[in-house]
C-alpha cells in the first residue's frame, strides 16, 4: 500500500517475484533451481492467499490496526482533539447485482386472501332438506378455457351471443343519444381512476450455490448471497453505484483517520452509522471518552432525534448543515420587501439578494437578518431600484426579523446560518481528503474480493498503513 498498490495477495506475490531486493528486505530468500525448497523461500500465490484468508477470518488485520492507532495516540504521534468528523465513502463492488420487484401491500393482501378463496371453492357438498327429500348443495368452480380449444359448434354459439350483446348495447347508445336532454339534470362528478402504484424494486447480489450438482436448481444445497453487504449507493439524482459502503471517523484538524468500519448494508442511510460507530470508537479507545465534545457530519445527519440521541448517549454535540429535503420556499406573511424564504430559511428580497443572519433575540424569540454588503463595505440597498418599497433609511441597510416558530429547524443557541457555524463546519472537508488517500494513494477504489469481512479487512489494512507511515515519520 505504501507504493499505491492494492493490498491483495496477487500484487504482493508479483512484487516479491519481480524485485529480489524487496523480497530480501521482507526476510525471504530467493529459490534456487536444482536445490530443495527452503522454509524461508518466497511463498507461492496460494500460500499468500491462505495467509490473507486466515488473517481476515480471525480479524487479525483489525487487531494490528487497533494496536497501531492506540500506540500513536499514546505516544503523541497523533494529538487527541475535541472535534471528530464523520462521513461515509464507497468502494466499487467486485460482483453483479440483481433487481427484484417487491410485493405491494395490496398484492400481499390479495395473495393472503387467495387461500381463503380456494378453500371456499373447494368446499364439500352439504345435504339440505327443504320440504322434501334431502339434496346435495355445493360450490362449483368455474374454469375459463381459450376459445380455440372448443369445438366448432360451441364457437359459433359463442360468437352469436357476443354479436347479439354488441347489437343491444349499440341500440341502447343510439336511443340515449337521440333522447331530449333534461333541463335541470344534476351534474355528477366522475371519480378519477386510481393510479396503479409503482412497484417497489430492490437490488441485491446474485444468489449462487456452492455445489457441483448436475441439477443445481432442485438440489438440497442452500442458496447463498454472493456478495454480502453490497448494495446500491445513491450519491445524487441519477448517480448510483453498486458498491460497498464504509463509515469513517477522523480528527478535524490533523486529518488523521481514526477508524473505518464496513456497513452490513450499503443501501442504508448514512445517518444510521453514526451512533454505532461512535460507540465502537469510544470502546476501542476509552481515553477519548470525555475528551471528544463535538462531531461534524453532512446534511444526512440533520435530524433532531439523532442529535438528541448523540447528546444523551455520548454527551457529544452533533453539528450538521440544514437539509431541506422536500421543504419548499415560504412566500406568505413576510416582512416588507421580502420576496420569499428559501427552504433553508434565508430571506431573499425582491431584488434577489439573500440576507445574512445577525443573531437571535431572546425577548421576542425572533431571528434577525440584515442585507448583505458589497465588496466596498456598503449595503446593497443604497443603490437598489426597489429601495422605495423596502428600505426607508438614509444609511446602513435593511434589517428584518423572522419569528422562530416559522423556522423551527434553526437552532436558537447555535444557528446553522450563522458565520460561526459555517466556520466550524469548514473543518469537515478534511475527511474528503482522507477518503482520497484511502482509495487512491493507498490502493484502489475497486475491490477484488467479495463479502463484508473481506471489505473490512481492506479497510483495516488501509488504516494500518496510514498509521505506520505516521509512526515512521515521527
Amino acid at each position: 500500500m505504501f507504493v499505491g498498490q492494492p493490498p491483495e495477495p496477487e500484487f504482493v506475490h508479483l512484487k516479491l517475484c519481480e524485485n529480489p531486493a524487496f523480497a530480501r528486505t521482507c526476510g525471504f530468500t530467493i529459490p534456487q533451481t536444482g536445490k530443495p525448497a527452503r522454509q524461508t523461500d518466497i511463498p507461492g500465490l496460494r500460500k499468500l492467499q491462505q495467509f490473507d484468508q486466515i488473517m481476515t477470518e480471525n480479524e487479525l488485520w483489525t487487531e494490528l490496526a487497533l494496536d497501531q492507532v492506540a500506540d500513536n495516540l499514546r505516544n503523541g504521534t497523533v494529538q487527541a482533539e475535541s472535534t471528530l468528523v464523520h462521513d461515509t465513502t464507497h468502494y466499487h463492488a467486485y460482483s453483479t447485482m440483481k433487481v427484484v420487484d417487491l410485493d405491494s401491500p395490496q398484492q400481499e393482501t390479495e395473495t393472503a386472501t387467495e387461500p381463503q378463496a380456494a378453500s371456499r371453492t373447494s368446499q364439500q357438498p352439504q345435504r339440505v332438506t327443504v320440504g322434501g327429500p334431502a339434496v346435495e348443495v355445493g360450490r362449483v368452480s368455474v374454469v375459463r378455457v381459450p376459445l380455440d380449444t372448443l369445438d366448432e359448434q360451441t364457437q359459433q354459439e359463442y360468437r352469436k351471443n357476443k354479436a347479439a350483446e354488441a347489437a343491444g348495447e349499440q341500440s341502447t347508445d343510439t336511443q340515449s343519444a337521440n333522447a331530449q336532454p333534461k333541463e335541470d339534470a344534476p351534474k355528477t362528478k366522475t371519480k378519477k381512476a386510481k393510479k396503479t402504484p409503482k412497484k417497489k424494486r430492490k437490488s441485491h447480489p446474485r444468489t449462487p450455490k456452492n455445489c457441483r450438482c448436475s441439477d443445481r436448481k432442485h438440489c438440497d444445497h442452500a442458496w447463498i448471497n454472493a456478495d454480502e453487504g453490497a448494495g446500491t449507493v445513491v450519491k445524487s439524482t441519477g448517480k448510483m453505484y453498486w458498491a460497498h459502503k464504509a463509515s469513517t471517523l477522523s480528527f478535524a484538524d490533523q486529518e488523521v483517520l481514526l477508524d473505518a468500519v464496513a456497513l452490513s448494508d450499503a443501501a442504508s442511510h448514512d445517518s444510521q452509522s453514526l451512533a454505532p460507530h461512535l460507540s465502537r470508537l469510544l470502546s476501542r479507545h476509552p481515553d477519548l471518552k470525555g475528551m471528544v465534545t463535538r462531531v461534524l457530519d453532512d446534511g444526512a445527519a440533520d435530524d433532531p432525534a439523532l442529535k438528541s440521541e448523540i447528546k444523551t448517549t455520548f454527551d457529544i454535540e452533533l453539528l450538521a448543515p440544514i437539509n431541506p429535503r422536500r421543504r419548499g420556499p415560504i412566500r406568505d406573511d413576510l416582512p416588507r420587501g421580502i420576496d420569499h424564504l428559501t427552504p433553508r430559511g434565508v430571506p431573499v428580497c425582491q431584488a434577489g439578494f439573500p440576507f445574512e443572519l445577525l443573531g437571535f433575540r431572546q425577548e421576542t424569540e425572533r431571528f434577525i437578518f440584515t442585507a448583505p454588503e458589497t465588496t466596498l463595505g456598503k449595503s446593497v440597498f443604497l443603490g437598489c431600484a426597489f429601495r422605495g418599497d423596502c428600505y426607508r433609511g438614509e444609511s446602513g441597510g435593511r434589517r428584518v426579523t423572522i419569528a422562530a416558530g416559522r423556522l423551527p429547524w434553526l437552532d436558537r443557541d447555535f444557528p446553522q446560518l450563522s458565520k460561526r457555524f459555517g466556520k466550524a463546519m469548514a473543518r469537515r472537508t478534511g475527511i474528503e481528503r482522507i477518503h482520497k488517500l484511502m482509495k487512491f494513494d493507498h490502493g484502489d477504489d475497486r475491490l477484488t474480493k467479495r463479502g463484508t469481512s473481506s471489505f473490512q479487512a481492506r479497510l483495516d489494512k488501509t488504516l494500518l498503513a496510514m498509521h505506520v507511515l505516521l509512526a515512521h515519520e515521527a
